[in-house]
């Protein structure tokens, strides 16, 4: 269909410019002398996007989240990638205290919610909260209402595919990790 493929073009060139943007952003903030907590949360932003958190970088996520937080205790974007910092970390058995990493991934994720309500990464950080407790179905409304947010918030579709693969609903999990892939450049060197 003409128009269903024009879509896909128009969703993938927005995605790809979001995703270069963040990397563009997070660059000029490495270079500043007095980076900012905006300038520190877009680099966080930019390392989880980029790595997922699968390799030695994860640590410099958190800590540059966390200096941004230092900066500005309301940055929504600080506080749902630190939120997803512990949640992946328990997803991915690198937490030595799951149940304190985990009251603290809901801590941040509240707050980021309570802070801006209508910001997409804050839905994103509670679908992983949700998903950790194993509430899917809960975990599932959070990821689309990010998706209703950001539509071409890649990071959410695979979300989604890997909480409908932990349910079983496998066609539907390929479905979503399919949609990641052709949204996020990144996605796919991390496959």
């Amino acid at each position: 269909d003409l128009l269903q493929m024009q879509d896909e073009i128009v969703t993938r060139i927005a995605s790809i410019l979001r995703y270069e943007l963040v990397k563009a952003e997070a660059q000029k903030s490495a270079i500043a002398t007095n980076p900012d907590a905006l300038d520190l949360a877009t680099r966080c932003a930019s390392i989880v996007i980029r790595t997922g958190l699968l390799d030695k970088e994860a640590e410099a996520a958190y800590r540059i989240c966390k200096q941004a937080l230092d900066a500005d205790p309301n940055n929504v974007t600080a506080l749902s990638m630190s939120s997803i910092w512990f949640s992946v970390a328990i997803l991915l058995g690198r937490s030595t205290d799951p149940h304190a990493d985990l009251k603290r991934a809901d801590e941040l994720a509240s707050r980021a919610t309570a802070v801006d309500a209508n910001h997409p990464l804050g839905h994103l950080a509670r679908g992983h909260v949700l998903r950790v407790e194993r509430r899917f179905n809960d975990a599932i409304a959070e990821f689309e209402r990010t998706l209703a947010l950001d539509p071409n918030a890649g990071e959410a579709y695979g979300a989604l595919g890997f909480t409908y693969s932990e349910i079983g609903q496998y066609e539907k999990a390929i479905e979503f990790f399919d949609r990641a892939l052709r949204l996020s450049p990144q996605t796919q060197e991390l496959t």
